[in-house]
């Protein structure tokens, strides 16, 4: 397949709002605060904040602006230590209120968690996990991520939401470590994967074989119809990537930029994500179905030291994610077009 490569961009025509999101008791150092991470249909967002002592602690925002936090048992207390441990993404919630995300233990090592709608958190990890990363949940509560075997390999898993929760290994075929990263309604699957001499994205769709895309890369997220968005390694640097449900390869960079990411997409097939500006700053973009972007940055985001990450959009195009002030202090926000 050949990726195509598209540069479009236009300009907001009417200027959206946004609110800040930082969660009372998040430090207020650099690299400290608020992390949003995603956002659904109902317009909760959930994430994480690291405190003044540098523990991380899960967060759920309700649609009317109330902050819920919770700290899976078990989770260590030390720095970098906690719930929801800020990675990629630190935190994912389905359409019905639940939130997957990983905790780490004060060893150090890292666990799957679960928490319902209701708050009850449910611990797990695949077997011989050696470190577990959730990152992907479905409105049916199917969960999908990595975890790292005894020999450091990762290998995908997915969690059913059935009765035991079983958990199946779902590794590329060839491949020396697959992360999945996402998982729709339907039950497809998109990650990355590396392989001797070959790296990428791949697409599995539910009891079906595996489908990979050419160069370096990954998928980051898969909406409604199948469509997944991700990254792509070019001989240019980091571009966005697109594939369609038919498979199509489509890669995009915002112009200008010197690396372009794609995080999530909703089921319109609009992304959110962010872009480096020749200065390294990160600023956020949107991105329409057609391939039109917009770029924006969060007002509270000045000074060289800031930037500002998109991470979640939900179907009705309001985005969640995090921006950093000129002290790199992390604040989460709520873009509402």
């Amino acid at each position: 397949m050949q990726a195509q490569q598209t540069t479009k961009s236009e300009v907001a025509q009417s200027a959206p709002t946004f609110t800040a999101i930082d969660v009372t008791g998040a430090g207020t150092s650099s690299g400290l605060g608020t992390f949003a991470t995603t956002i659904n249909s109902a317009g909760a967002i959930a994430g994480t904040y690291a405190d003044s002592s540098g523990v991380y602690h899960g967060f759920v925002r309700a649609s009317n602006g109330t902050i819920t936090t919770f700290d899976a048992p078990g989770a260590g207390t030390g720095a970098n230590q906690g719930t929801c441990f800020f990675v990629l993404p630190s935190a994912s919630l389905s359409n019905a209120g639940v939130i997957a995300c990983p905790y780490v233990d004060s060893s150090g090592t890292t666990h799957g968690m679960v928490r319902a709608a209701d708050g009850t958190i449910t611990a797990f990890d695949p077997p011989g996990s050696f470190g577990t990363i959730p990152s992907g949940i479905n409105t049916a509560g199917d969960i999908v991520g990595y975890y790292y075997d005894k020999a450091g390999a990762q290998n995908a898993f997915l969690r059913s939401h059935t009765h035991g929760n079983p958990i199946t290994t779902i590794d590329v075929p060839g491949a020396s470590d697959t992360a999945a990263a996402s998982i729709n309604a339907s039950g497809e699957i998109a990650g990355g994967y590396l392989a001797p001499g070959s790296s990428g994205a791949f697409v599995r769709a539910a009891n079906v074989t595996f489908v990979q895309t050419p160069g370096g890369g990954a998928g980051f997220s898969i909406n409604k119809a199948g469509t997944v968005a991700g990254i792509l390694s070019t001989k240019a640097g980091i571009e966005g990537l697109v594939i369609s449900a038919s498979g199509e390869v489509t890669s995009f960079a915002v112009a200008g930029s010197s690396e372009t990411v794609s995080v999530a997409i909703n089921t319109a097939g609009n992304i959110t994500s962010w872009y480096k500006e020749s200065s390294g700053i990160s600023e956020g973009f949107e991105r329409s179905a057609s391939g039109l972007i917009t770029t924006f940055s969060d007002p509270g985001a000045t000074g060289q030291e800031s930037g500002t990450l998109g991470q979640g959009i939900n179907d009705q195009n309001a985005i969640a994610g995090t921006y950093f002030d000129s002290n790199s202090v992390a604040h989460g926000f709520l873009r509402k077009p």
